[in-house]
């Protein structure tokens, strides 16, 4: 178990940025947490995982991104962000250590998948925003498709947990929890294209 090397999701190290109304110093950047596990691209040597959103005002690239990191060292070779200014923190948007103009809290909370698709290697990633997004490996996290298949909303909503791959197919469930317009079920992708094959309602 002896540690071979160490890396953060945010490299510099944090300030104080802000002084809320009753005191409280601030310090950021701040986020980037990583709540799933890795997969590992054994043919390029790199691992990849999503990250979830920043917790202060301060821009961050590596916020709600797919991430990919040298396998051997540790170093960040890439970062795609899809959601870029997305800073939220439990209690948004009226709780006193919000950042200025909050996002939607839609991290990255599900692992990748690596799967190979006609010949070609995608990166598959499912977001709480309610959306799937198909990545290209070897053109830095190049987003190939992606597909909305829920409303998305934040804490409770969209794409929480555990998608799968079988032959050619991905499934994600969708929570869209307390959202009216909220399609939470089970959903069936085609792999190559993001196109929905299938799908079925959460039971009452």
């Amino acid at each position: 178990g002896k540690v071979i090397w160490k890396t953060y999701t945010i490299p510099d190290p944090p300030k104080q940025y802000k002084t809320t109304a009753d005191g409280r110093k601030l310090f950021g950047p701040a986020g980037a947490s990583l709540w799933s596990a890795p997969i590992i691209d054994e043919k390029r040597k790199r691992i990849y995982i999503g990250s979830g959103n920043s917790y202060t005002g301060i821009e961050l690239p590596t916020t709600d991104a797919i991430l990919a990191f040298d396998l051997e060292t540790g170093s960040l070779l890439w970062s795609n962000q899809v959601t870029p200014g997305d800073n939220w923190v439990p209690g948004c948007p009226r709780g006193p250590l919000c950042p200025e103009n909050p996002g939607d809290d839609y991290d990255f909370g599900s692992s990748t998948l690596l799967r190979n698709v006609g010949g070609r290697d995608l990166i598959l990633a499912s977001q709480k925003s309610g959306v799937v997004y198909a990545l290209d490996p070897e053109q830095r996290g190049k987003v190939i498709w992606k597909t909305r298949i829920g409303v998305g909303n934040g804490l409770l909503g969209g794409i929480g947990w555990g998608m799968a791959a079988e032959g050619q197919t991905v499934y994600a469930a969708i929570a869209d929890i307390n959202k009216p317009d909220g399609t939470p079920g089970l959903y069936a992708l085609n792999m190559a294209t993001g196109d929905k094959i299938w799908s079925t309602p959460a039971p009452q």
